[in-house]
Formats: structure tokens, C-alpha cells, sequence
């Protein structure tokens, strides 16, 4: 559909700009498009001279790694402006490996992301993960003892919504909410409730 209305718009004689790229190579990388990616990645250049930003890349580098061309994206990495500091680009390339199981790019990927962000254990927990993944067992316990050495610790996690103008925090298992006793009340008869209306729909 987007790519559809890109060529009815350039029929139209719209000029596209930075932005409609970044719908088009959107499309792309849902879509698994690769080598039209690609196509028009190299077209902002040399048919519209627009110079493809770090986006633009980043959307690239998530369509290679979904497509587990992992090598080309971390060479394209290397290829785009600024792309070797990029954060967005070394996470997306990491969640890839580890997908794909790929360790030797995700040990790449996770020393550029400790130079540019040392302070996030999600990093470091994600390499944790595809260590142990492969079995080296060792290596993930030697990350996991580095990162209590130096007090790294993974932000939790936690649910929000605003009811009347009031705020409230959820996180997992916790009960210090003032009505936790009252919403675990809900939850059980919405359950229940449930249980019923899938018995009597068979």
C-alpha cells in the first residue's frame, strides 16, 4: 500500500522528501523487501539527491537482521554516517544475533554498544543470554559477575495508566498499591467470567 502510493505520488509529479523515505524503507523491512530496500536507499542519492540520515540506515539495518544478513549489516554499520556511534543501529544488529544465534557479530555488536552506553545492563544481559544460548557457560557468568562488580542491575519493568487524573504504577508482584486487594478481586471474576463464556461457546 505505501509503496503504491509512492509512485502514484511521484506520477503525480510530487517530489518526495527525507520523510516519505522513511515510509517507503518502513514498508520494506515489514515487508522483507530486501533488495528494493536497498534500491531505494541508493535512489534518494541519485534520483532525488536527498542524503540518506542515520534513519534511513537504522531501518536497513533492522530489515538485514530480520532477514539474518547479519555480516552485511554490521558492514553497512560501518558504511553509514556517524554509524559506528550509533546506539539504535549496534541494539537492532544485537537483537538480531541473538534471534539467529549468531555469537561472534553479537560479541561485535555488544563491545560497541558497552563503549557508547557502559551503564546499561540490558546490554549486557542480552549477550549474557546468547552466551548461555550457546553454551558457554563460563563466558555468561563471568558478564553476570562484571556486572555485579560493578552494580549494574536491569531497570524493572512496570505497567501505568491515569484514571481520573490519578496515576497509577504497576509492577510484577508487587502489592503496595492501596486497592491491589480490590483489583485482584476484578481480575479473579474476570477470569472466572471468561472460563465461563469460553465452556459455553464449544
Amino acid at each position: 500500500m505505501t509503496l503504491c502510493m509512492f509512485y502514484k505520488r511521484i506520477e503525480a509529479g510530487t517530489k518526495p522528501n527525507h520523510v516519505t523515505f522513511l515510509g517507503v524503507l518502513s514498508a520494506c523491512s515489514h515487508c522483507g523487501l530486501l533488495s528494493e530496500g536497498f534500491h531505494y536507499l541508493h535512489s534518494m542519492r541519485r534520483e532525488y539527491s536527498i542524503v540518506p540520515q542515520l534513519d534511513h540506515y537504522g531501518i536497513l539495518i533492522d530489515l538485514l537482521g530480520r532477514k539474518n544478513v547479519l555480516r552485511e549489516a554490521a558492514e553497512l554499520i560501518k558504511g553509514a554516517p556517524w554509524g559506528t556511534k550509533n546506539i539504535g543501529m549496534w541494539g537492532a544488529l544485537l537483537g538480531a544475533c541473538r534471534v539467529y544465534g549468531n555469537l561472534e557479530l553479537a560479541k561485535r555488536a555488544a563491545e560497541a554498544l558497552f563503549e557508547l552506553e557502559p551503564d546499561n545492563a540490558a546490554r549486557y544481559i542480552m549477550l549474557s543470554n546468547i552466551y548461555t544460548a550457546a553454551g558457554r557457560w563460563n563466558d555468561a557468568r563471568r558478564l553476570r559477575r562484571y556486572m555485579d562488580n560493578r552494580g549494574l542491575m536491569k531497570e524493572t519493568a512496570y505497567s501505568w495508566m491515569e484514571i481520573k487524573n490519578i496515576r497509577h504504577k504497576f509492577v510484577t508482584k508487587d502489592k503496595s498499591h492501596s486497592r491491589s486487594e480490590e483489583m485482584k478481586e476484578w481480575l479473579l471474576q474476570l477470569r472466572s467470567n471468561e472460563e465461563c463464556w469460553i465452556r459455553t461457546s464449544y
